[in-house]
């Protein structure tokens, strides 16, 4: 028996609890319960360059923030901030609603209409929010990409291929929280050096000596210790950095594969579309088509 299959029986029997210190319980419990409908219950997935609005309703949604700020939410009458290249996971039982951005965003967001269904009724006064920081952006926006273009034809689509994404969704965010543990455990000088490159991936002459002197480590023992907490090297982090966002922009923008090549750090097209296609399997243009 293959584990969504096991979980699916299991939802049957089992009463649902929810530790709120345990956001991937929370994934789990959604994911069951989406594995055991007939029709995917999806309210709307895309991606908005405005302001977040949502009115109170039986929504539980996720949210990333692919692209610049939204500046200071509202959510249940309380202030919250979803930084860049964050994740969230939460209810819109209470509503929420940002301000009109300051600069160009890029939100992508998803929601699954829980109305009628009893065991998410707590919701209502117990909601759920959850946020953490994003350590693959590319292969989030691909599975949030994925099941918009799905909804798009949903009428005329098998409705287990819809199910099929919403579900690769949920993996992949459940995937995301399930590091986040890890990523408090950072010493300060590897996040400042995370912070630090994302705000200056796109300088084509970045040297390890550069990320190193911002950590305030020597090169050997920066090198050593964002081995240890990142699984990668430094240099190998930042190209992938690098992809994701251009992966972004091939996605957001009409730029030319040239001009998305020079906005993430690379000197020309050529070399970032053979990088391009180690990290992605395939090449910018046909990343951009969705083939």
């Amino acid at each position: 028996m293959n584990t969504m299959h096991q979980l699916c029986c299991e939802y049957a029997i089992s009463v649902y609890t929810y530790d709120m210190d345990k956001p991937c319980d929370f994934i789990d419990k959604i994911a069951e319960w989406v594995s055991a409908r007939s029709q995917p219950p999806l309210f709307f997935a895309e991606l908005a360059r405005r302001r977040s609005l949502n009115t109170p309703a039986p929504y539980v949604a996720l949210g990333f923030m692919a692209k610049g700020d939204l500046g200071e939410w509202v959510v249940g009458g309380k202030p919250w901030t979803l930084p860049l290249h964050h994740l969230y996971i939460g209810c819109c039982h209470q509503g929420s609603a940002s301000s009109d951005p300051a600069e160009s965003v890029e939100f992508w967001g998803a929601a699954l209409d829980m109305a009628g269904v009893p065991e998410f009724d707590y919701l209502w006064k117990h909601p759920v929010r959850e946020m953490t920081r994003v350590s693959d952006p590319a292969r989030l926006t691909e599975a949030f990409q994925k099941l918009a273009s799905r909804l798009l034809v949903k009428d005329e689509a098998d409705p287990l291929f819809l199910k099929a994404s919403i579900l690769e969704l949920f993996a992949v965010v459940r995937s995301e929280f399930s590091q986040s543990g890890t990523a408090a455990c950072r010493p300060a000088t590897i996040e400042r050096a995370l912070d630090w490159m994302t705000h200056h991936f796109h300088e084509p002459d970045l040297t390890l000596d550069d990320v190193a002197r911002i950590s305030g480590l020597s090169v050997h023992h920066f090198g050593r210790t964002f081995r240890e907490c990142m699984g990668e090297s430094v240099m190998r982090y930042l190209r992938n950095l690098r992809i994701r966002h251009g992966c972004t922009l091939l996605q957001g923008t009409a730029m030319r594969v040239n001009e998305v090549a020079f906005a993430v750090g690379f000197r020309d097209a050529l070399h970032f579309s053979r990088v391009f296609h180690a990290r992605t399997g395939r090449s910018p243009r046909a990343f951009r088509r969705g083939d």
